[in-house]
């Protein structure tokens, strides 16, 4: 299906990587390209990569949400009512909700892998943002969002993901700090590659999976079918709740509106996805009942803004072919 396109990138922006193709009611079409590394092993089914930030969506935000399904949680929960530090501090009157929605107002990353103690560090930091007033893409924001998930549950989130996510959508080849499988490398092989993922120890809400294109596959069809979470919060996760700003979000992901850096041209506006800095990438389209996954692991080869530019280039004509094909 990518033929003619991976030509012009292989090599140069990544060594390979891995597409599947997807319906509602499964896979219609999987493909591997390249190697792990230059000079490596050819992609295969089996091949794990480091998908970044689509741990927000794949793992964080759903677990979230199943919170609210199960009565632990509302969106309206301020996260001062569970972290006691956080009781008399302004970031304790932040809503899940702007935390999902990246209207928080927290800064995008900070540096937690000079400190001591990061996780006591996140609660620290912060001085006083606006809240609600903007869309400033923060993966501090989902940090927290993971400390609170396991502060509610009594449980870790990797434990969590395992039981609410990679269970019920049959993802049998996920983990966070995988301990063997073949795993294409970014920096490192088979530890994450966000510097604060790895300080808190390889498993975060902002980074931290590793899977494959099948497994991602099959959680965004257990998503949109309702087996992960409730079908009336499916529904409302794809809401556009910032239709007046110019990043458009709903509760996690990113919703396609007009014309986008990342998203392919010719899907419907109201698609949603999420894209993770290592070179990845998935995507539905409800109206036309066509969706994607696309692994790569551009930063092995370069890490710089030429890199970036050229993977959105990628991004993009491989997902109108996609969505050609679909038809």
């Amino acid at each position: 299906m990518l033929e003619g396109i991976v030509e012009n990138f292989l090599d140069e922006v990544f060594p390979g990587g891995a597409l599947a193709v997807f319906r509602k009611d499964g896979v219609i079409h999987e493909e591997y390209f390249g190697s792990l590394e230059i000079g490596g092993e050819p992609v295969d089914s089996e091949t794990m990569y480091d998908v970044a930030s689509l741990t927000k969506v794949v793992i964080t935000a759903p677990l979230a949400l199943k919170m609210v399904e199960t009565g632990k949680l509302s969106l309206q929960s301020r996260i001062g009512e569970f972290f006691e530090e956080l009781k008399d501090d302004w970031k304790g009157s932040l809503r899940v909700f702007d935390l999902l929605t990246h209207t928080s107002g927290l800064p995008p990353y900070v540096d937690l892998t000079s400190v001591q103690n990061p996780k006591e560090y996140v609660f620290k930091i912060f001085k006083s943002y606006e809240t609600g007033k903007s869309v400033v893409y923060s993966c501090m924001g989902y940090i927290i969002l993971g400390f609170l998930l396991e502060k509610i549950t009594g449980k870790s989130l990797d434990d969590l993901a395992k039981e609410y996510i990679f269970n019920p959508a049959g993802m049998k080849r996920s983990s966070y700090n995988p301990k063997s499988g073949k795993i294409a490398p970014t920096t490192f092989k088979g530890i994450v590659h966000d510097p604060n993922a790895r300080a808190l120890g390889g498993v975060s809400g902002n980074a931290g999976l590793f899977s494959t294109a099948e497994d991602l596959a099959n959680f965004m069809i257990a998503y949109i079918n309702g087996k992960i979470i409730h079908q009336s919060i499916v529904v409302l996760a794809i809401k556009d709740f910032t239709p007046s700003l110019e990043d458009h979000r709903g509760l996690g992901w990113k919703i396609k509106m007009g014309l986008s850096e990342v998203f392919p041209e010719i899907i419907s506006d109201g698609s949603f996805g999420h894209t993770g800095y290592t070179g990845t990438y998935l995507w539905y389209d409800p109206k036309k009942n066509c969706g994607a996954v696309l692994l790569t692991n551009r930063v092995n080869i370069s890490d710089t803004q030429r890199s970036k530019f050229l993977m959105n280039e990628f991004r993009r004509r491989a997902g109108n072919k996609v969505v050609v094909s679909c038809s």
